[in-house]
């Protein structure tokens, strides 16, 4: 019986319509579908009746309205695509004969058929894969198909695929000589042939590029094409989540695609399957407990996504979820320990992430050797009452051993013993004495002598004399061993730990992985990093057995597997041990893993990055490593943190990479960019979230913003516009939305401290006197570690070697005396007023050569011309700067001595709760700057920083002159009213060598403390320095200002762009706005958002007696730097408890998850307000004035049907951002206030069971017809301007007759008035000549309908990165 869906004999109706005829080797099979049918299958397509019509005006009327209709569609060139025209007749199927190409000769194509449709240039590959949805005619003859498209791999809007430079592109300054009135072509040429430059190339290289992915965004695109665009019919499978693709089938697809927020996510028909049988598994278990692995913890952000669900009476919800991270890994120790005091009963391995990974398949293959039995612990909820049990056990566990790196470090200390003896021979003027023979002998290969020992000038020298010199990274001998790598020949020998006699092994107390793999040997930062990954014959197991020695004795020895043959009883024992305790998980024992790995390598504030092959840089090394965990553990949920940068470097390679390897692994995934500063923290703070969920799981979705947030002045990439997280509009702002949180909100009851602070223990100042400070005080969660076991652990780690430093500090100042404590503790190393021996890159001139400040101060000195007075100024220089070591010093003792009578106090004292509220040590000079710069009020205009301080002229461009320094001429301009200084070099050279920067001392910048004209002068300080160094004005070529202006101040109304780990004020604003130093750890802890239970740790290095940039204050700075905002990682705790229990509605990928605790404060602290009127406002936006502040513009309107998605930021060439984001102008009403509190259960079951979802895109394979009927009403919208183009065409045919006429007529008055002819024939040119540019402008429309992949309907990744 033949299929009435699958006709296979032509039609045969014959009628006005046409439907017989052969239309470019195209004909329609089967009959015409029933009306009813057409009504019931395609509801929202109107239908024309041409052959029931009474009249031939009439059938004329229909069939200009369809003409109109086809118009419309063809002019059609804005998203969303909701206009469907109308139609004649609808069909199952039509016969394609295309004997041009031979692509579809003799095909059969059908109603749910799959084809490829040829886009043309719009792809990488030039075809898409559609599935036609429905096939029909219009009233004016076009034969039509609705389509529904899919993805292919190598469609740029998938960001699968990256483009890679040919070649070198066009010269940077090639049209800046041009002229103003050239730029617009000059930049469209330099897009023109960057475009012509790339090849596209699949960001994974073994991604299986059969695989589709169904458009789910399919109304964004043109979907009604003629059916002659058809190529040929392919076929393509569906393959369930966790199945693998025939090998032998053409095309096959798993999951939708939606652009916004890059989802790829099962189809909704899958989603309800695995709901149900989550549900059926689920019954009576108690609260699922999902067990997690943090990476690269940092100082432990993300370690706040752990989440457990509470009844109304705080005990745990049975039919919750319970997310717990019980294993984390870190290569700093320091990160590493706060990691652990912070959640004590996590299992924390101090290592490479690429060792603990192999350690970790080393431990299973070593028990499936035993033949073991050995599951680990199941994973037990929380009981409800007590804390997490603490856990000891990971000192069973040591640091790995690497043969070649232990070479590597050997050779570094060779090298800077060679370079410190070659440089103290220097300073001694020694030349080929001893020690310069000493230095040549320990160096390799003949090298020239070691670093000049020269540190750049804008830094404080603070090594000792045993680590004065660079080592490899610096001098002759680093570059020629960067030439070049000499090969390591290891034998097995040379890889065993031990090469003592084996006695009897009586117990194994320690295990560690040793290897041998290759490791970088260059002469940079990645020195001593791996090459690649270790494979399997380059590592082995160690142990630190107890062994029987001579005599009776015992002794600890590393044996390695090998050499413990024959101990199985032991090996077992042990690894039993190791399980038992869960210290190395195994495979599916792992149920989520997050981390963030290093982003060094791709980071904007990298300014040494490299831009192409990013991927091959070593520091980038941790991506692949990353992903690899997730292949080898293969847990459900996967959670990936970056900064934005990742969108940007290479097209986004690094992102598509983690994309593209998670759908290798079938997994879903989704990619969201979050701002801090909207959850409730005062900084902006964009990262980018990847999202990755196992078959059988659902995708979590992306939170919604709770709070609103004041404009940063940092912009989005141009790419990252769509995956961005923000309410939809003012209204939603206002009511979902809480005040935002600014500076003024953390600072207030937070105890004055200076630049000098010692105590790691205080008392607060007040109360909290805002809800972000009672927010911050709150206590841990019952399940989380204790405060006290918190602080335990800070004060075990530090406080010793803190105080050691203190005394040792102290000794040696009442040794050597007060001036000796402020020289050389307390100030620069670099003295301003000493004389520095030239090096090879500074050259010599009349002078000896030393810093610009002492230049600056010789020259000055030099227009004295009476030789006497000269000496006397240095005197008094030299005597200022002893004078006020001197009076610093005296002071500091005075601050050490009071520390260790108060420490024993505070730290008995209970209600000093306080921890790490110490600033950066800046050292004197930077001190007496920050003490300079006026105080900031708020509110106060403009910026107060370096451009305040005495000397200083800003001209009319934003550029600055001091005394010594001065803006510099630039195409023989200067905003410098004396003329500047010489004119910059060309801008490929600039950056090349130091001595090309902008008024270089030694290289015809100026050198004086005064230039006639310009009335700008130098101040020197006490220490000789000047006040404004000379890098204050050439930074960022002489406009640093805001953000990146030097030495300055932050105000209370603001809040920060983002937390930086280095705390110095050379080049951010880090002031405090009142106090005369940069934030504290603490505030900035808070600026992050962490609680200030979470203490942070760092060894204090007690080699040396000083405090500046020591790792006990730089390593906390650090942590602060590189953590994630416990806020964001919270909400994102949130969406994945809902998604675990696949209670994320479906196809949301924005949701709200407020923290119920938080509004439950926010609302107890509204009501108290009302009940006291005296108290402070709840936020300080409100007392600061909600009008004031400009908001941060994310909406994210495009969620919406029927908004623009391709709307994009404007970058600059080199796909940077500009430096300020543009105002908006809009003034968004304030947040409501909620009245009452309410009950905590209600909260969480609100924010649980009932998130509050954006509606997702309609869904695209099985509910097409559901889309289409959402935009029936935009259709309805179009029927009046459909009807107004019919009335014109239908009154055009009516005037034709008479239009000919009038034309006769015409020329019959040209016969006799030949000048009035000639004024008639130029209107008729002038006529013809613009129906001729509507028909252009018609052709361009109808070549916009473009598939997948073009970038002119939103791609993902569109031009504007080239």
């Amino acid at each position: 019986m033949t299929d009435p869906h699958h006709p296979t004999t032509f039609c045969e109706v014959e009628d006005c319509r046409g439907l017989t005829a052969d239309h470019g080797g195209f004909r329609w099979l089967g009959a015409p579908i029933p009306k009813a049918e057409v009504k019931r299958q395609y509801p929202s397509r109107e239908q024309v009746d041409l052959v029931g019509c009474k009249s031939e005006e009439q059938r004329r009327t229909l069939v200009a309205r369809c003409r109109a209709a086809s118009e419309k569609l063809a002019r059609q060139a804005k998203e969303p695509f909701t206009f469907h025209p109308p139609a004649a007749a609808h069909f199952w199927g039509f016969w394609a004969d295309e004997e041009s190409d031979g692509a579809g000769d003799h095909q059969h194509v059908y109603v749910g058929d799959f084809i490829k449709v040829d886009v043309g240039d719009d792809n990488t590959k030039g075809w898409s894969v559609a599935q036609i949805e429905e096939l029909y005619q219009t009233g004016d003859g076009k034969r039509m198909m609705r389509l529904l498209w899919f993805y292919a791999a190598h469609d740029t809007d998938t960001s699968l695929v990256y483009a890679k430079k040919r070649g070198a592109g066009t010269a940077a300054g090639d049209d800046e000589a041009e002229g103003s009135d050239s730029k617009a072509a000059g930049g469209q040429k330099k897009k023109k042939a960057a475009a012509e430059n790339v090849v596209y190339k699949m960001a994974v290289d073994d991604f299986d590029e059969r695989q589709l992915f169904c458009a789910r965004d399919n109304i964004l695109y043109p979907h009604e094409y003629e059916i002659g665009a058809l190529e040929c019919k392919v076929d393509v499978l569906y393959v369930r989540p966790g199945e693998q693709p025939p090998a032998d089938c053409q095309f096959w697809w798993t999951f939708e695609f939606d652009r916004r927020y890059l989802t790829f996510e099962v189809p909704p028909h899958i989603a309800r399957e695995q709901l149900a049988e989550f549900l059926a598994d689920r019954a009576g278990k108690g609260p699922l407990v999902l067990r997690g692995m943090d990476l690269y913890v940092g100082a432990g952000g993300l370690g706040y996504l752990d989440h457990v669900s509470l009844n109304e009476d705080s005990t745990p919800d049975v039919n919750g979820v319970q997310l717990r991270t019980d294993w984390a890994c870190d290569y700093e120790e320091d990160m590493g320990q706060t990691f652990k005091a912070n959640n004590q009963h996590c299992h924390v391995f101090i290592s490479g992430t690429d060792e603990h990974l192999e350690l970790c398949k080393a431990t299973y293959e070593l028990a499936q050797e035993l033949k073991m039995q050995c599951d680990g612990q199941p994973a037990l909820p929380w009981n409800g009452r007590d804390p997490y049990q603490a856990c000891d056990d990971d000192q069973l566990l040591a640091w790995p051993r690497s043969v070649e790196a232990d070479v590597i470090a050997k050779r570094r200390v060779d090298g800077r013993r060679a370079a410190t003896l070659a440089a103290a021979a220097k300073r001694r003027k020694l030349g080929n004495g001893a020690a310069a023979a000493a230095a040549a002998a320990i160096l390799e290969g003949g090298e020239e002598e070691g670093g000049s020992g020269e540190l750049d000038e804008e830094m404080d020298g603070f090594e000792d004399d045993e680590t004065l010199a660079a080592g490899p990274s610096s001098g002759p001998a680093a570059k020629g061993r960067s030439k070049g790598k000499d090969e390591l020949h290891l034998t097995e020998a040379d890889c065993l730990p031990y090469h003592g006699k084996i006695g009897k092994v009586l117990e194994i107390k320690q295990m560690r992985l040793g290897e041998r793999a290759p490791r970088q040997r260059t002469s940079n930062v990645s020195c001593g990093l791996l090459e690649r990954f270790i494979r399997r014959d380059e590592r082995w197991l160690e142990f630190k057995v107890v062994m029987e020695g001579g005599e009776g004795q015992q002794e600890e020895v590393w044996l390695s597997r090998k050499q413990l043959k024959g101990r199985e009883k032991l090996l077992t024992g042990f690894v039993r041990r190791l399980r038992e305790r869960q210290c190395i998980p195994f495979p599916a024992e792992v149920d989520f893993i997050c981390g963030g790995p290093p982003c060094q390598g791709i980071s904007g504030n990298n300014r040494h990055a490299i831009t192409e092959d990013i991927l091959q840089d070593p520091r980038n090394r941790q991506l692949p490593v990353f992903i690899a965990y997730a292949e080898w553990f293969k847990p459900k949920y996967v959670l990936m943190e970056n900064v934005q940068d990742i969108l940007k470097k290479e097209d986004g390679l690094y992102i598509k990479y983690a994309m593209g390897s998670m759908l290798n692994m079938r997994y879903q995934v989704r990619v969201g960019m979050l701002a801090a500063g909207n959850f409730g923290v005062p900084q902006g703070r964009w990262r980018c979230f990847m999202w990755a969920a196992a078959p059988g799981q659902q995708l979590p979705a992306i939170p919604k913003p709770t709070h609103n947030c004041v404009d940063f002045q940092c912009p989005i990439a141009a790419n990252a516009k769509r995956i961005t997280s923000g309410f939809e509009n003012d209204a939603e702002a206002a009511e979902l939305g809480c005040m935002p949180v600014l500076l003024g909100d953390i600072f207030s009851d937070l105890p004055e401290v200076d630049n000098f602070e010692l105590h790691e223990r205080q008392l607060y100042k007040s109360w909290p006197q805002r809800v972000t400070q009672a927010w911050l005080r709150r206590d841990p969660q019952p399940w989380m570690t204790s405060r006290e076991d918190r602080f335990q652990a800070h004060e075990k780690c530090m406080h010793k070697g803190h105080n050691e430093l203190v005394r040792s500090a102290l000794q040696m100042a009442e040794e050597q005396g007060a001036t000796v404590m402020g020289t050389k503790i307390l100030f620069c190393q670099k003295n301003p007023l000493a004389p520095l021996i030239s090096g090879a890159k500074r050259a010599l001139d009349d002078t000896a050569a030393g810093n610009h400040a002492f230049e600056t101060w010789a020259a000055s000195v030099r227009h004295v011309r009476d030789s006497k007075i000269q000496a006397v100024l240095w005197l008094q220089a030299e005597a200022s700067r002893a004078g006020y070591a001197h009076t610093l010093g005296t002071m500091y003792m005075q601050r050490l001595r009071q520390y260790l009578e108060l420490d024993p106090v505070l730290r008995s004292n209970p209600e000093a709760t306080l921890c790490d509220h110490r600033p950066y040590f800046c050292n004197a000079d930077d001190h007496l700057r920050m003490l300079s710069v006026p105080q900031r009020e708020p509110g106060a205009v403009g910026e107060r920083n370096f451009r305040s301080l005495e000397g200083i002229v800003v001209g009319p461009n934003g550029t600055c002159c001091s005394g010594h320094s001065h803006a510099p001429r630039i195409n023989g301009k200067s905003d410098c009213s004396a003329g500047g200084v010489y004119e910059p070099p060309a801008r490929e050279q600039k950056g090349a060598r130091k001595e090309y920067r902008v008024d270089q001392h030694n290289k015809g910048g100026w050198r004086g403390g005064a230039l006639e004209g310009c009335s700008a002068a130098t101040v020197f300080m006490p220490t000789g320095d000047v006040l404004v160094p000379q890098w204050c004005i050439t930074f960022k070529g002489g406009h640093s200002d805001g953000r990146g202006g030097c030495y300055g101040r932050q105000g209370l109304h603001e809040i920060v762009a983002t937390v930086v780990g280095r705390s110095e004020p050379h080049n951010l604003k880090v002031g405090h706005p009142t106090q005369a130093r940069t934030t504290t750890i603490r505030e900035n802890a808070r600026m992050q958002g962490f609680p200030d239970y979470h203490v942070l740790l760092a060894k204090p290095k007690t080699s040396t007696s000083r405090f500046i940039r020591n790792p006990n204050l730089t390593q906390r700075f650090q942590q602060m730097g590189n953590a994630v905002c416990p806020q964001v990682a919270a909400a994102l705790g949130r969406c994945l408890a809902l998604a675990s229990l696949h209670q994320t509605p479906s196809g949301a990928m924005l949701v709200s998850v407020p923290d119920p605790e938080y509004q439950a404060l926010v609302d107890d602290w509204t009501v108290e307000m009302i009940e006291q009127p005296g108290l402070p406002s709840g936020f300080y936006a409100e007392e600061y004035g909600m009008a004031r502040l400009k908001w941060l513009d994310n909406f994210v309107q495009f969620l919406k049907e029927g908004s623009d998605v391709s709307e994009t930021v404007n970058c600059d060439e080199e796909g940077e951002e500009e430096d300020a984001a543009p105002a908006t102008g809009k003034r968004r009403a304030a947040p409501k206030a909620k009245a009452k509190a309410k009950p905590k259960q209600q909260r969480q079951q609100q924010q649980l069971a009932e998130p509050t979802a954006v509606a997702p895109a309609p869904p695209a394979a099985m509910d097409q017809d559901q889309a289409s009927d959402l935009a029936a009403e935009e259709d309805e919208d179009a029927e009046v301007e459909i009807a107004e183009e019919v009335q014109a065409i239908v009154g055009d045919e009516r005037e034709e007759a008479k239009f000919v006429e009038e034309e006769m007529q015409v020329e019959e008055e040209q016969e006799v008035q030949v000048v009035q002819a000639q004024g008639a024939g130029s209107e008729v040119k002038d006529e013809e000549e613009e129906e001729e540019v509507e028909d252009e402008e018609e052709t361009e429309a109808s070549e916009d309908d473009r598939g997948p992949g073009s970038d002119e309907f939103a791609s993902a990744y569109s031009e504007e990165e080239y």
